[in-house]
């Protein structure tokens, strides 16, 4: 893999991902020194991270392999889920404040009300289960998908990469600026409980142990679906964004369905991954 040759024009021998991410792990270091301190693991973690990507790059640079180069591009997988469980212990000390009455106020004057409570006359315990089996589909499918793309041609493999992981480290800064818990907790108060089967007490398993309290707007799991079939579409891969299609938008659906989003939330991650998806066209 040549790296210069992948990079997208503009920005010889780095990634866009790379010049997003960094700019994120950057802004994490810096705001974890000014805020609470430079021995703090706010501060020195990403910092640390962002020495390690570094030290990859120039590997990459130096090796100039397939190896190398995959090293370069998974390093991503692991930094983004060492940020997201960082982000649920750093953000709340870094910014007391949370959005859900934003997002919940942005949902109404939209909409009336928000999916949570708008949906609530039509919450079936079939419906409810058949959704989270959609929204449990997103793990099988962030690591299948990497898997497979990351064994693909040295031109799409770091196109994939970099709009996956531009959603990710734009959608982390979304994380830093509005934190929010989510209808689920927010409006706990005024819901009843779902009903269902065993993928929906699995689905509420993972979540309640699974999600770092701020990672609600935008949505993620919206916008990363989302340009996983578009990805597919965009490059050939049509059987396979057909076949993903339906249980994408069944994940989409469910994330407000099953309250854990709000309305503005799924919008943003659908706007999110089509930027994402325009942007990686221009990568080569």
């Amino acid at each position: 893999m040549t790296p210069a040759s992948t990079a997208p024009k503009g920005t010889p021998g780095l990634f866009l991902h790379e010049w997003a991410f960094g700019g994120l792990l950057v802004y994490l270091a810096v705001r974890g020194t000014v805020q609470l301190g430079p021995a703090d693991p706010a501060a020195w973690i990403p910092a640390l991270l962002l020495c390690g990507d570094a030290a990859l790059i120039r590997w990459d640079f130096q090796q100039n392999s397939v190896a190398s180069g995959r090293c370069r591009l998974l390093f991503h997988a692991i930094a983004m889920n060492i940020v997201y469980w960082r982000l649920g212990q750093d953000v709340p000390r870094l910014h007391e404040a949370t959005a859900d009455s934003w997002l919940l106020g942005i949902d109404r004057r939209w909409l009336g009300e928000t999916p949570a409570l708008g949906l609530a006359p039509l919450v079936h315990p079939a419906c409810t289960e058949i959704l989270s089996g959609c929204y449990l589909l997103f793990y099988p499918a962030m690591a299948g998908y990497q898997c497979v793309w990351i064994f693909a041609t040295p031109s799409l493999a770091p196109r994939f990469f970099a709009g996956l992981y531009l959603i990710y480290a734009v959608g982390f800064v979304g994380y830093t600026l509005a934190p929010a818990k989510g209808p689920w907790i927010h409006l706990a108060g005024a819901l009843e409980p779902l009903g269902g089967g065993p993928l929906t007490a699995l689905t509420d398993l993972v979540v309640r142990n699974g999600c770092n309290g701020v990672d609600v707007f935008p949505s993620l799991h919206t916008a990363v679906m989302a340009y996983f079939v578009g990805f597919d579409f965009l490059n050939g891969r049509c059987r396979r964004a057909a076949a993903m299609l339906l249980p994408a938008i069944g994940l989409c659906i469910a994330t407000v369905y099953l309250r854990y989003h709000y309305a503005v939330d799924a919008l943003a991650g659908l706007v999110l991954a089509a930027i994402g998806l325009r942007i990686t066209r221009s990568v080569r």
